[in-house]
């Protein structure tokens, strides 16, 4: 992985996190009234996963020197896929839910991000223990 490649995938990252928080943003200010809290809490652990997600997809790449850079890769690609699909989909239904629609069929999808985000976790501890 080569320097440059480190930077924009750092950079992806940081635009993830500019994006949660406009998205917090958004749920503080534009949805807060349209939605039930229940709702409100799955639209608060969205973007609450997202940022600490979107940090792991910032400080991932920089340490490629120390790990095999194929690994951290797919572990970074992993990571942004879980945010996609776990973040997106429960942001996607409460976004609908505002406005009147039924998206609950996206709440399927969910599980699959956070399986992605396990099995990234899980992937990256075993290489840390291997090297130890």
């Amino acid at each position: 992985m080569t320097v440059i490649h480190n930077n924009r995938l750092s950079a992806i990252g940081s635009i993830v996190l500019a994006l949660s928080v406009a998205l917090g943003a958004l749920g503080a200010h534009a949805l807060r009234d349209l939605i039930d809290s229940s709702t409100m809490e799955t639209y608060k652990t969205a973007v609450h996963y997202a940022q600490l997600h979107g940090l792991a997809l910032v400080f991932l790449p920089l340490i490629q020197g120390s790990f095999n850079p194929t690994l951290i890769v797919r572990i970074w690609r992993m990571i942004a896929l879980g945010i996609f699909l776990f973040s997106g989909s429960l942001i996607g239904l409460v976004i609908a839910r505002a406005n009147g629609a039924n998206w609950d069929m996206l709440g399927a999808i969910t599980p699959l991000g956070g399986v992605l985000w396990i099995v990234s976790w899980g992937l990256l501890a075993w290489f840390l223990m291997r090297r130890s």
